[in-house]
């Protein structure tokens, strides 16, 4: 028997079907006997303006199974929802169609965050009032009903508990439940970009007591998360030129000064370093990267320790690990999206 607990608050003006919550994390307070649950399917989708990668689990009590991992290059920088949507219900079809439901993330630059110390006897309704005035306060552009908030309990104590909060635009997130419903999927969860790298790579990181940086470098973009044995403690993303960048010298170089950022900002060195996205593909960089900076270097693997199904190739789904993280860690949420 397993206890989970959780407060969804959705946002308003749903689709029949779709839960457009920004679902964190579930420990939700109800009982659930381990042996009758069936497997369940959730396809993790991490669409960029150069790609698509998707990833498909099921989950149950056998663990996670590998049921699809997709990397779609997309060469027209201007490509339409409606492509991407053909596009991504093409590959469905094709690779997997037993998919419906689906995770999708947010970047946490659009994302409000915030904590609160709260009553233990205020009720569901009074914290969604409680929420609605807080953030309305943090983000005076925007009326209320522009947000859609969710939140999780991080602390509890007898009198009152900790609770971690945060609020997107309901257009933000409306424009993905819509682009995955032009595609035949249903947004079972809305997550969040460093939450989904976070949940991907804490299995990779089972025996690391000091911190480790994921640091995932792709077509232009780099986002470094940094965590200790709980939590995220720094979090840091830029652009650099694509074309510029093409050697292992310069990945050096752009770490060079990456590092530096991470080192000014915490006391605490950095035990591992984890590469992800298709820079991390460089023949020989994981160990230049040692090298050059005297630190423990590994690729990224979310795929550690999980079954995979016939229909997947086991050398090709290994070779795409680093490039899905974000995807994988969205898909690894099948087992909460089971028991919405």
């Amino acid at each position: 028997m397993i206890r989970r607990v959780a407060i969804l608050l959705i946002l308003p003006g749903q689709h029949p079907g779709v839960f457009p919550g920004i679902v964190l994390i579930r420990l939700v307070n109800k009982t659930i006997p381990m042996g009758a649950k069936k497997p369940f399917r959730l396809v993790g989708v991490d669409i960029r303006q150069n790609f698509i990668r998707l990833v498909g689990l099921s989950g149950g009590d056998f663990g996670y199974q590998i049921e699809m991992g997709v990397n779609l290059e997309l060469q027209d920088a201007e490509i339409s929802d409606e492509v991407i949507a053909s596009a991504i219900k093409s590959t469905l079809r094709q690779a997997s169609p037993k998919f419906k439901q689906a995770a999708v993330a947010l970047s946490h630059t659009a994302i409000i965050f915030k904590e609160f110390q709260v009553p233990v006897e205020l009720s569901r309704k009074e914290i969604n009032k409680f929420l609605h005035f807080h953030f309305a306060e943090c983000a005076k552009e925007y009326s209320a009903g522009d947000l859609g908030f969710d939140c999780q309990v991080t602390e509890a104590g007898n009198d009152s508990f900790r609770l971690q909060a945060v609020a997107v635009r309901r257009a933000h997130a409306d424009k993905w439940v819509k682009l995955l419903l032009k595609a035949g999927l249903y947004s079972e969860i809305l997550d969040i970009d460093i939450y989904a790298i976070e949940r991907a790579i804490r299995l990779q990181l089972e025996n690391v007591e000091g911190l480790a940086a994921v640091v995932n470098m792709d077509h232009g973009q780099v986002l470094i998360i940094v965590l200790d044995s709980k939590k995220i403690v720094y979090v840091h993303e830029d652009v650099f030129d694509i074309d510029a960048v093409v050697s292992i010298d310069k990945v050096l170089e752009l770490f060079d000064t990456k590092l530096r950022l991470i080192y000014s900002a915490l006391s605490q060195p950095i035990e591992v370093v984890v590469l992800g996205g298709e820079k991390a593909l460089l023949p020989g960089l994981v160990d230049a990267v040692s090298d050059r900076f005297d630190l423990r270097v590994v690729l990224a693997n979310p795929f550690m320790g999980m079954k995979v199904a016939n229909t997947v190739s086991q050398g090709n789904i290994f070779q795409l690990a680093p490039l899905m993280l974000i995807s994988c860690g969205l898909a690894l949420r099948v087992r909460d999206a089971d028991h919405n």
